[in-house]
């Protein structure tokens, strides 16, 4: 057996494996009732706009379409297939091992390559009709966001290394930071015309992604991280599944040996009564819940991003009073959650008390989301229009 029957045969058992993620959630009356018609009306959708422009395309100018394509280069992972067992497999069969990665890189890059030149399909009748751009500048785009993902995918794989996870999230941001900077140099080269430049530094960039991520490929001393990514990879969308089931709650585990928040648990409120525990303990244990305030930092970030961009004014008070609901909604889960998962939280769910303070808790919580996405609102609108 070569290198390429390990990889062909661990690739067909991950897509099977894969596919049994999907039919768990999409039976024949979800396929047949839901994505069938959505993909047809997407097609139909498709083809109409080689024909006529769509009204909305000019609330979008050329600039928001390439930071769209720029955050979406942020999605995928380079795929190893490496498995528990290689670590004693590897002792007899070193060549065969790292040969195997090599392929397994190899369709990383395809898959990447494909994706990308969907999105690119995907947008081709607005590019091409509306914004009005030639096949060379859709050539030389493609070849920038392709570097961009293939670097995006590099850095993730070493920052995935950090146990620590503050660590992590503060080299994301730092990241983020350093290739928007690169991404808005890119765009002001694109608007004055500077093709050559951008071409350059796209293919430059690509090749160093490459060669970057073949050389760290064939470090032996990765393994442990490398099945770390493989078992990621495999259950991402088991993840997705869980996230979007409101009524399935998501543990996470922690390697914190304290809590982050309230490690002495003193007492939030000054009068003790009933309503102000159930306040206090609803307080205390969604922040010590990282799932909880990533999530409701992630809802801010989604209503703050979509009032920034869409420029229509009623779109971007629509989407305020849609994130009053939208947050209000998901505290009063994360409340039920709390409580109603926990079989001593249970029995006081028919106290007056009970529901005084989760109206409370609703409410400070809303009012902190407000005060956090009002100045974001203003500074990614200052920000937004200093490039537009």
């Amino acid at each position: 057996m070569n290198s390429w029957n390990v990889f062909s045969i661990r690739r067909r058992k991950n897509r099977k494996y894969q596919f049994k993620v999907f039919r768990s959630v999409a039976d024949w009356t979800v396929i047949v009732y839901i994505l069938f018609p959505a993909a047809v009306i997407i097609l139909f959708n498709y083809f109409s706009y080689w024909k006529d422009t769509p009204g909305w395309i000019e609330y979008l100018p050329f600039s928001l379409i390439f930071f769209f394509i720029f955050l979406l280069s942020w999605h995928g992972n380079i795929r190893t297939y490496v498995e528990e067992a290689d670590k004693v497999f590897l002792i007899k069969n070193r060549s065969l091992f790292l040969n195997m990665k090599k392929w397994a890189y190899g369709h990383t890059i395809f898959t990447e390559t494909f994706s990308l030149l969907s999105l690119f399909i995907f947008l081709l009748p607005h590019l091409l009709n509306y914004y009005r751009l030639q096949w060379h500048e859709l050539f030389l785009l493609f070849i920038f966001f392709l570097s961009l993902n293939l670097l995006i995918i590099l850095i993730k794989y070493y920052v995935k290394m950090i146990e620590k996870r503050w660590k992590q999230v503060l080299m994301y941001t730092m990241v983020f930071i350093l290739l928007s900077g690169y991404t808005i140099l890119i765009f002001q080269l694109w608007q004055s015309a500077f093709m050559l430049p951008i071409f350059l530094l796209s293919v430059s960039l690509l090749a160093v992604a490459i060669m970057l991520s073949f050389a760290s490929l064939l470090r032996i001393g990765f393994i442990e991280h490398e099945i770390k990514i493989y078992q990621e990879n495999r259950t991402q969308n088991i993840e997705m599944i869980f996230m979007m089931a409101p009524e399935i709650e998501k543990p996470v585990i922690s390697k914190r040996t304290k809590p982050l928040f309230f490690r002495k648990s003193k007492r939030l409120f000054k009068h003790r009564h009933a309503a102000n525990g159930f306040t206090e303990l609803f307080i205390k244990s969604f922040m010590r819940s990282s799932a909880y305030w990533l999530s409701f930092l992630q809802i801010i970030s989604v209503c703050t991003a979509g009032i920034v961009a869409i420029p229509p004014m009623w779109v971007k008070i629509s989407l305020f009073f849609i994130f009053l609901i939208w947050m209000s909604t998901w505290l009063q889960n994360a409340w039920d959650r709390i409580f109603f998962m926990n079989p001593q939280g249970r029995k006081y769910f028919e106290r007056d008390e009970f529901y005084i303070a989760r109206k409370r808790a609703v409410r400070y919580f809303l009012l902190i989301g407000l005060m956090i996405l009002l100045p974001l609102v203003l500074t990614g609108t200052f920000v937004y229009s200093s490039f537009i």
